[in-house]
């Protein structure tokens, strides 16, 4: 019996581990659909206006983004998730085992995992978006949006703030977004929040 639980305890840890891998470089790997141009790291990448202190790699060899240092980051599959001063969630996905043509497509992608990666976290429900804008940031085309998820359960919801940009980087679905967790909801976490996924945004890029 202790065997048999021994076995199970491995191969959980495996299969946790490599779900916060990076894909392989090997033949497994599905070939990009498009070559999205993502522009290179230069000197000023970094830090953007003082919001990011540390840099990461997504799921995409080679592809960076900053955001704010945190000890409380989390890998969920293919999502990174970011807590900003207890108030605040961020996070970055880039499903590297999906391919898509179209930006509506990567923002349904975004969508469904908006409320997948932050369901075991909130009981997220579902996302409701209230704006949807098509711009172009840093040289990559986004869609940029805004809504509110419905968190927990049928008896007692609660609606919370979330803008972000999903995109497509050589046909992956991205999506960098930011949820404001505070129940008071206030304009000031919503500005804080919309200023930090915007820099981050702009902070999309590559490295040797």
């Amino acid at each position: 019996m202790k065997r048999i639980l021994s076995l199970i305890l491995i191969i959980a840890f495996v299969c946790s581990f490599c779900g916060c891998r990076k894909p392989s470089s090997s033949g497994s790997t599905p070939e990009p659909v498009t070559d999205t141009p993502v522009p290179e790291a230069t000197a000023e990448s970094g830090e953007s206006e003082g919001l990011l202190s540390a840099s990461y790699e997504m799921t995409m060899y080679g592809v960076y983004y900053d955001a704010p240092s945190s000890f409380a980051k989390y890998c969920v599959g293919a999502t990174d998730l970011i807590y900003v001063e207890g108030v605040k969630l961020l996070t970055v996905s880039s499903n590297f085992l999906e391919r898509v043509e179209t930006l509506d497509e990567a923002f349904d992608e975004a969508m469904t995992a908006l409320v997948y990666d932050t369901r075991d976290l909130q009981w997220t429900q579902s996302v409701e978006t209230s704006f949807k804008e098509k711009v172009t940031v840093n040289g990559i085309e986004t869609y940029h949006y805004e809504g509110q998820l419905t968190i927990g359960s049928t008896k007692v919801e609660q609606m919370m703030y979330v803008t972000g940009y999903a995109f497509i980087i050589d046909g992956v679905p991205c999506n960098i977004a930011g949820i404001v967790q505070d129940k008071s909801q206030s304009e000031e976490l919503k500005t804080e929040i919309r200023n930090m996924v915007d820099a981050m945004m702009q902070s999309v890029r590559r490295e040797p």
